[in-house]
């Protein structure tokens, strides 16, 4: 199996994404409104009415994709139009200065309520062996960021291309995710995890879940607070390639156990995708990348037993 194609063609559609999005962005506005660049491979955390994005990919230098340390929201309690002017992001970027430019972490809200943003992992470059800047910590109320030090438990690989969810008791879930593993002097492979690591933000403790999943990066992570399960959707693995989207792997959190969900209908394979959780509905818009052809929106509908 040829490894290096896989993350060829990985590079190949994040540099069309990220080409796509920036052509389309407003670069100069009169009335000196905040309008950050375009990116891809960002967190982007719901608190309250605020939907706060970090860092991201912004462009592409001789083929290596350049991380940000952009931090800014959009309030959606204000009213506005996008078909008339941009949209009124506000920039906090002042507020992260701490934080390592990135890409590909993963984010999750968290605390009672939930008002705090917890930062795991990405590319961050230089920082990337350091350890102690492995997790990173928002206070929404006094818009302060902090790295967490004094860790319990074992730490896992820094990861990068994932999600990571919070639970009903406030339990973060990481899943997956890819990795740089050393197996020799200056070689290196990027190694998919199949592992689920806990974090408990309360006592800033690690944990281990029931893994030996197929590993993945690129994939969605949606909670469901009525069973207390978590759906994985698509995702690529090297040495599979896309991973099925017709049989579903949910984690049951209450139970620490796996199980496989048949859908029916299901749309093709994919990678780098989003999901959002509505009512009874999951849904999910990506670019098909098994065609790289277009747009899609799908939904997934889930019952309670």
């Amino acid at each position: 199996m040829n490894f290096g194609f896989f993350n060829l063609k990985k590079m190949k559609i994040l540099k069309k994404l990220t080409f796509f999005i920036i052509l389309f962005q407003t670069i100069v506005n009169i009335n000196c409104q905040y309008v950050p660049m375009g990116r891809s491979l960002h967190t982007a955390t719901l608190i309250g009415t605020k939907i706060f994005f970090f860092g991201g990919a912004t462009g592409t230098i001789n083929g290596v994709l350049q991380p940000s340390g952009d931090f800014f929201y959009l309030d959606l309690s204000n009213s506005f139009d996008k078909t008339t002017g941009t949209l009124p992001f506000v920039d906090l970027s002042d507020k992260a200065l701490e934080v390592p430019t990135h890409f590909g972490a993963a984010a999750t809200a968290f605390g009672e309520p939930k008002d705090s943003i917890f930062l795991f992992g990405g590319d961050m470059g230089k920082f990337n062996d350091v350890q102690t800047k492995l997790i990173y910590l928002f206070n929404s109320s006094q818009l302060e960021w902090e790295f967490l030090v004094n860790v319990k438990g074992n730490k896992p690989e820094r990861e990068m291309v994932l999600n990571a969810v919070t639970d009903n008791n406030n339990k973060i879930y990481v899943f997956g995710g890819g990795f740089n593993h050393e197996f020799g002097i200056g070689q290196t492979s990027y190694v998919y995890s199949g592992e689920m690591n806990i974090f408990d933000p309360i006592n800033h403790s690690w944990s281990s879940g029931e893994g030996g999943r197929i590993g993945r990066d690129g994939h969605t992570a949606t909670f469901l607070p009525d069973t207390g399960e978590i759906i994985y959707i698509g995702g690529i693995n090297a040495g599979t390639g896309l991973i099925d989207i017709a049989n579903l792997e949910i984690y049951d959190t209450t139970s620490d156990t796996w199980r496989i969900q048949m859908t029916v209908n299901p749309p093709e394979p994919r990678y780098g995708h989003t999901a959002v959780l509505k009512n009874c509905y999951i849904r999910w818009s990506s670019i098909c990348y098994r065609t790289a052809s277009e747009d899609s929106l799908c939904s997934l509908r889930y019952k309670v037993i």
